[in-house]
């Protein structure tokens, strides 16, 4: 028998290595991501808090800028006149000669207002929803990755990238980005409902990906595709698209099962979001 080369060597390095000691390895490596990913989102929710003004929103003021003076009108209404008779929709008198309320809105975000006032009151409950979307993406794009299994440190830079989209306002140097909708200007504006639907956004489609790989998750699934509709139309149709691709992605057979498995979620997403989609869909032509 000739000599031994120095990878042959390596490997037997390699095999004579304790199962102990790996396993003790493993577990540094997970304790070090485990605290890598803590700190980072200290980090985040330090810079958003300051840049929002949490003292600001935990006060007894009423949020106006854009368009959001107009929407404590609304979440008013559902509360005091709507949800004591058992609607989310009706009509309301109190602009121009009336109008239908929430019947072609979103009735999630000022749901929300309505459940939390009790709790704090009408105007801190406002800012609280208003900035719900802004906090909660770096962590639904973070999920996101991790329900896509994607290794880090992708999940974690996908958290960054998300704090970094919230702060864009300007998109060339003749062009801002102020009311397009999803980042801290535009939501500042008025556009909260956006933010919020913007932000499960990621993560429903990750959950829905991970319906059509082997079919767990279909109930988050569902109830994250109703708090999408429920939130914003524009998202709605952005995930229809992104579930096509889902879909177009596959081969035949893996596709026709795909198909089964996501007819089944959004069947019962729409199930929970009828009672707001089918008015909405019998009187969009008005």
């Amino acid at each position: 028998m000739g000599r031994r080369g120095p990878e042959e060597d390596l490997l037997a390095t390699i095999a004579t290595f304790p199962p102990e000691g790996l396993t003790a390895a493993r577990a540094r490596t997970a304790w070090v991501q485990r605290g890598l990913t803590l700190l980072t989102f200290v980090a985040i929710y330090l810079v958003l808090l300051k840049t929002l003004q949490w003292n600001l929103i935990l006060s007894r003021t009423t949020a106006a800028g854009g368009d959001m003076g107009s929407h404590h009108y609304v979440a008013e209404f559902l509360r005091h006149d709507l949800l004591p008779r058992g609607r989310v929709t009706g009509w309301a008198p109190g602009w121009f000669a009336g109008l239908p309320m929430l019947t072609f809105y979103f009735p999630l975000p000022y749901a929300l207002i309505a459940l939390v006032t009790p709790l704090l009151g009408a105007q801190v409950a406002f800012k609280l929803v208003t900035v719900l979307g802004l906090l909660l993406l770096p962590v639904t794009c973070w999920g996101a990755f991790r329900v896509l299994r994607l290794r880090e440190p992708a999940p974690l830079l996908a958290a960054c990238a998300a704090t970094v989209f919230l702060f864009m306002a300007q998109v060339t140097p003749n062009e801002q980005f102020l009311i397009w909708g999803g980042n801290i200007a535009s939501t500042m504006a008025g556009e909260f409902p956006f933010s919020l639907s913007f932000a499960l956004l990621p993560l429903t489609l990750a959950v829905l990906w991970r319906v059509c790989e082997d079919g767990k998750g279909w109930r988050v699934a569902a109830l994250l595709v109703a708090a999408v509709v429920l939130s914003h139309i524009l998202t709605t149709i952005v995930l229809v698209f992104g579930v096509t691709v889902l879909l177009l992605r596959r081969p035949l057979a893996a596709a026709v099962q795909a198909f089964r498995r996501l007819a089944g979620v959004l069947l019962l997403a729409f199930c929970l979001t009828a009672f707001w989609g089918l008015p909405f869909l019998l009187r969009v032509q008005y």
